[in-house]
Parts: structure tokens; sequence; C-alpha cells
């Protein structure tokens, strides 16, 4: 098997080690070879060996100065190294939490209690325990949104790695499991999908429309039900302000405070009739056709037995029903 493609089936079985190992001597054999530097500093930067991504990336860059996707995960890791430094970190058998000891020194234990928990409860509804460790940031407010760049309605996000602005949870224990259950949920949809790197289709990254990756987190945190979302998409149907799930495939995160409460409001709503009308289990294998299949429409077609369209439209009309 030519080597790019055993880096390949490495990613695809989690050995990040073995795959970064290969692509260093593919590298040393050909020093030229943009794309498989590009790959490495992603690997390393999943590893969260920030200096090893930003040193790879930067070599990167020095050579093709127009690559602004490269480009811009160099300034969020330099970002995130500078916040980083001084960094405390603890350990389980499924979480490493990094935090600032001098902040959060008597919030981490608990963080870790209530992910811990989250694993056992998600993986009983999901039937799937992830075996990729998740790594956990807990931020101050300034650090969280330096790094992460996040709208100020934001309480937390998964982009790969948890990161959470912790100050002020030590009162507020149920709003910190909820965001912490919501954005462990991203993680094992993550997992599932096998975004991020390359997925098994054709060794391209699998794009899960952000309203059902948004919409299954809520369902799994139980914050709102889906009877209480639906009675305000209801009022806003009779006053014509209703979002296609087409138009909810990517983020979120540039929309205001209005347009986002809209968005994740549609999203739980979709989730919630999909979850009702086939079962969390028909959810679950959705998810793993994403994977194999790689967009949603397939994937619907395959595990629904309809089309992406009909099911727009069995959501709408049960909408108008209720």
């Amino acid at each position: 098997m030519p080597p790019r493609e055993q880096v390949l089936l490495l990613i695809q079985q989690d050995n990040l080690d073995e795959a970064i190992r290969l692509l260093n001597q593919i590298i040393k054999n050909t020093p030229n070879d943009l794309n498989a530097m590009t790959l490495l500093g992603t690997l390393y930067y999943k590893q969260d060996q920030l200096n090893e991504a930003i040193t790879v990336w930067e070599k990167v860059m020095k050579a093709d100065p127009s690559n602004q996707l490269v480009r811009e995960n160099l300034e969020k890791a330099r970002r995130e190294a500078g916040a980083h430094a001084g960094f405390s970190h603890e350990m389980t058998r499924h979480f490493t939490i990094k935090f600032d000891g001098a902040e959060n020194r008597h919030l981490y234990q608990t963080v870790l209690g209530i992910l811990e928990n989250a694993y056992g409860e998600i993986g009983r509804t999901l039937h799937y325990f992830p075996s990729r460790e998740v790594i956990v940031y807990l931020y101050t407010d300034r650090q969280f949104f330096d790094v992460t760049r996040a709208p100020a309605w934001s309480g937390g996000i998964f982009d790969g790695k948890i990161r959470i602005p912790a100050k002020g949870f030590e009162d507020k224990l149920d709003a910190l499991k909820r965001i912490l259950t919501h954005e462990y949920v991203h993680s094992v949809v993550y997992q599932i999908t096998q975004q991020g790197l390359h997925g098994k289709k054709g060794g391209t990254s699998v794009q899960v429309p952000v309203w059902l990756n948004e919409g299954i987190a809520q369902y799994l945190e139980i914050s709102r039900t889906g009877d209480e979302v639906n009675r305000l998409i209801k009022e806003r149907i009779k006053r014509g302000v209703f979002i296609k799930l087409s138009a909810l495939h990517g983020s979120f995160m540039g929309l205001d405070t209005i347009q986002a409460a809209i968005a994740y409001e549609e999203s739980l709503s979709a989730v919630s009739f999909l979850i009702d009308e086939y079962g969390m289990w028909r959810f679950k294998m959705l998810l793993e056709d994403l994977a194999t299949k790689g967009t949603i429409d397939a994937a619907i077609s395959s595990t629904l037995s309809i089309s992406y369209d009909q099911f727009q439209s069995r959501w709408e009309d049960s909408l108008r029903e209720r």
C-alpha cells in the first residue's frame, strides 16, 4: 500500500501517532510536499501539540503564502499557544481537561465529574462510547473569546476540542452541566461521523449539517422540550418567519442573537420530529450513514427511505398540525 494511503488508513483507525511518524518520513523523502505538511500540522493540532503544528504550518505558509485555510489555522494555533501558557491539566480515562490553575482550580474536578457522567448517559442513549480522548479547555471569558472568536451569545464551542468560558459557574452547576453535555454531544457526533480529518468516503471530510448537530445536542442536554419550541415556531410560521433546513447547513457563528435563537429552535424541532417518528436507533444510523455516504441527502434516503425534501415537508406538516 502506498505511504499516503497508509496514512489515511491510520487516521481512520485513530492511530494518529503512527500517522504522524509516517508523514514525517514522507516529508523527509519529499521536503516540498505541502499537502503532507498541511496534514501533519492538522494531526499535531488534533493531538494538542500546538508548537509542532505551528512550526509545520509556518513552513507551509512560507512556501505558499496564498493558502488561506492554513493561514487561519496557524493564527488560531498561535492564539491558543499564547492563551494556554501556564495552564495545568488533569486526566481521566476519557477526558483531558486543561485550565488556568489560578482561575479554575476549584472547578475542574466538577467539570470532569459532569463529563464522565455524560460519557455514560449519552453512551447508553446513542449506544456509542467514544474510544478517542476528548480534550477540554476551561477559560476565563476573555481567554475564550480571544481564542475562539465566538459570538457574544456563545456559551461554549466544540471545534474538535470542548472550549468553555468557565468563570462564574461555581454557583450555576445546572447551567454548567447543560453546556458541558451539549458540547460533549458534539464531540460524540464528531467521532461517529469521523469529522475533522478524513472520513471513509474517498478520503474527504464529512460535513454534518449544523441543524442536525445542534439539534441532537439540544435534544440530549434536555434544557427545552420540543413542544415548547414548536409553539414558538408555529407562531413565527404564521408571520412568515421560517428557515428551510437546507439553509441551516453552515455555521451559526455569524448569526446575531435573534437569528441564532431561531436557528437553534428549528434545529431542535427537526431533530425531535426525526427521533419521535423514526426512533433514536435510526437517528444513530443516520449519523453512521453520513460517515459513509458523505451527504445528508444520501444518508436520509438510505436511513429513512424518503428524500431530504420529503423529510423537510413532513416536518413542516407536523408543525402546522400542532
